[in-house]
């Protein structure tokens, strides 16, 4: 477990430097925002000297006592073969994202689908074959089959490969334009892994990235057939509220990627939503000044 934890590190330090040139920013609070608290997101009679991450809240939400055992009483999460699946596949979709505009920029009209699929699958297998230096013995630790497990990412990078190149020629017919002139119509500029803190309102929280100013979070496991998971919306409506508070200005909508479907889903942050999401924080930060569990929930995750 301690190898994993320490191969995860090093990963995630590698991305940062994949991600962005100057590496991920911890945004500082603004001065006026220690004398005006914008829209009621501080604690206020809530006595707190936790920071809590915000996928802490959405653990919250799925199970309560697995939240208590973990935030409170310090017990490790379990780690289990769909979290290591899904964290590989979660760094490759970033990194992704991140070359987008690179391999849009080669694209012509004189190419087929299966040429354009093609160039953003090698992208792709470079990034896989990167990861998986560092992955194969933890696959290894779980008794998970390497090769099963690659082809199954492959699987999924093919399809997903199709779609983007499809995407891709789709709005090449609409804007009438191909290669540098259609990256720079289609392709946002983006930023990477930005890491915000605010501990007047107890949270912390790394966004997936940031387009056109608003949170885009990546999930990478089955999505809804509509809308958004309650828990992956209050992660990107916390993300939202984060930015808001720290920078001071306000974020009308967020975004959750399922690059499964390859489907972006945006939410309106309304004021019901902003609410709700600061209900979840102040019940979640009550319950870690509980003594004990008593009965919190009845599953028993940690067993």
């Amino acid at each position: 477990m301690l190898y994993y934890k320490a191969v995860v590190k090093t990963v995630k330090q590698s991305l940062y430097q994949w991600s962005s040139a100057s590496g991920p920013l911890v945004y500082s609070l603004r001065a006026q925002n220690h004398d005006s608290n914008l829209r009621g997101y501080e604690l206020g009679s809530i006595e707190s000297d936790i920071i809590l991450p915000v996928t802490a809240l959405c653990e919250f939400l799925f199970c309560k006592r697995c939240f208590y055992l973990t935030y409170k009483m310090g017990l490790p999460k379990p780690t289990t073969k769909n979290a290591i699946m899904g964290g590989m596949l979660h760094e490759i979709h970033i990194q992704l994202l991140s070359k987008e505009f690179k391999i849009t920029s080669k694209f012509s009209f004189n190419e087929e689908l299966e040429e354009t699929a093609h160039r953003y699958m090698i992208e792709a297998e470079k990034i896989l074959h990167q990861i998986c230096k560092d992955f194969e013995e933890v696959f290894e630790m779980f008794g998970m089959e390497f090769e099963n497990e690659l082809s199954r990412i492959h699987e999924h990078l093919e399809i997903v490969s199709m779609k983007w190149a499809d995407w891709i020629r789709k709005l090449a017919i609409t804007h009438g334009v191909d290669g540098v002139e259609l990256a720079r119509i289609c392709i946002p500029y983006r930023r990477f892994e930005e890491y915000y803190k605010a501990p007047e309102l107890a949270l912390c929280g790394k966004v997936d990235l940031i387009e056109h100013g608003k949170p885009v979070e990546v999930k990478t496991g089955k999505a809804p057939n509509f809308g958004i998971y309650p828990s992956h919306a209050l992660q990107v409506i916390w993300y939202a509220l984060l930015m808001e508070y720290v920078e001071g200005r306000d974020v009308d909508y967020a975004e959750v990627y399922y690059a499964k479907k390859f489907e972006r889903r945006r939410l309106i942050l309304t004021q019901e939503l902003r609410e709700w999401a600061l209900a979840i924080r102040d019940s979640a930060l009550e319950l870690l000044n509980k003594r004990n569990l008593q009965k919190i929930c009845g599953c028993y995750h940690y067993i």
